[in-house]
């Protein structure tokens, strides 16, 4: 089968799916019959196209690695040995039903009923997971701060004689507050979320106490 027809085979079938048509061979990857109209550079006709054509595992591993390198955090399905390589290399590895035990292995995500729409679910999932432990955290050091703070200033100022079984009391009493956070009906952030200690201290520092 000629390149020409894969293409064509591609496009349709990005339209069934709605996806973008500006599909192009795996040849491209490499430099070789590169549309230059459209793109100088391997790493920009990535960026610009929907889809390449006639893809082997190793342009999936060539493709994943041009798009780390310009800083992109990369998806990935794939369910043969061959996937493995490229599995293991991306940000986010989905094995797909069937997979064999070795793409298993390789990925971080593996799917056990057919289909893909489930992955919207677990991205969902996954950042609800992470909204839940951000606020966990900023609780806690909130907790922690004031707690302390409060703890130095009254031993200080006022000279306060505090018994081991009060600091008991409070400390059941500050994480049992926390403790009703596992329960949170936390929405998943819109957007890729990250860890950012400095802003996470210094709400924390500014959140009255629990």
């Amino acid at each position: 089968m000629s390149v020409i027809v894969r293409v064509a085979i591609a496009k349709k079938t990005d339209i069934r799916l709605g996806m973008g048509t500006n599909m192009y061979p795996s040849s491209a990857l490499l430099g070789q019959s590169r549309d230059e109209s459209t793109a100088s550079t391997p790493d920009d006709l990535i960026k610009k196209a929907d889809g390449f054509a006639s893809v082997f595992p190793e342009h999936k591993y060539e493709i994943i690695k041009k798009l780390q390198r310009m800083k992109h955090i990369c998806g990935m399905t794939g369910d043969g040995i061959n996937d493995a390589p490229a599995l293991k290399k991306v940000d986010i590895g989905i094995a797909i039903a069937d997979a064999t035990d070795a793409a298993k292995s390789a990925s971080d995500v593996v799917l056990i009923k057919p289909g893909l729409s489930v992955i919207i679910s677990v991205v969902l999932t996954s950042r609800a997971i992470f909204q839940m432990m951000k606020n966990y955290t900023i609780c806690a050091m909130s907790i922690t701060i004031n707690v302390h703070l409060g703890f130095v200033l009254i031993a200080l100022t006022w000279k306060f004689d505090f018994s081991p079984f009060m600091i008991l009391i409070i400390a059941i009493l500050n994480y049992g507050t926390i403790m009703t956070i596992s329960n949170d009906r936390v929405k998943p952030s819109p957007h890729l979320d990250s860890w950012k200690l400095n802003e996470i201290f210094a709400t924390a520092s500014c959140m009255p106490p629990t």
